[in-house]
């Protein structure tokens, strides 16, 4: 009695094909996992990645920060590409986005000592405002 090795190369040992990778990922397939590749540990983004996926639009977005912290404003901003460009993949960064929220929330009770009541209002206008601002861009 021979082995049964007529199994190819995408089928495991339970006799189903494994799934192969798809060489034909999207632009904005592509920007999501950069945009989420570049997350810190801690939830924000730094300014390096910001400056890779903004591109042209680096200088633009960097001086239209509305006075608040850097950091807070390039996680604003990562979490604006995402709404804007990969709206359709939501179900793929809603982690990515709520860490980068408990990032910015954090940060605003414990740096800048906001009152708990104002900052999850500001937070939200601070990706508002990231928002606004790339689409005046048309990014």
């Amino acid at each position: 009695m021979g082995s049964n090795n007529s199994n190819n190369n995408n089928n495991n040992n339970f006799g189903y094909s494994l799934p192969t990778p798809s060489s034909s990922s999207t632009p904005k397939d592509t920007l999501k996992t950069q945009i989420v590749s570049s997350q810190q540990f801690d939830g924000c983004w730094e300014e390096s990645a910001l400056r890779a996926i903004l591109e042209n639009h680096y200088q633009a977005a960097f001086s239209a920060n509305p006075n608040c912290n850097p950091k807070l404003w390039w996680t604003a901003l990562a979490m604006a590409v995402l709404e804007i460009k990969c709206a359709h993949l939501k179900d793929t960064w809603e982690i990515v986005a709520s860490k980068a929220k408990t990032f910015m929330l954090k940060f605003l009770l414990t740096q800048e000592k906001m009152e708990k009541e104002n900052i999850r209002i500001f937070v939200n206008m601070l990706i508002e405002k990231a928002q606004e601002v790339l689409r005046k861009l048309n990014i």
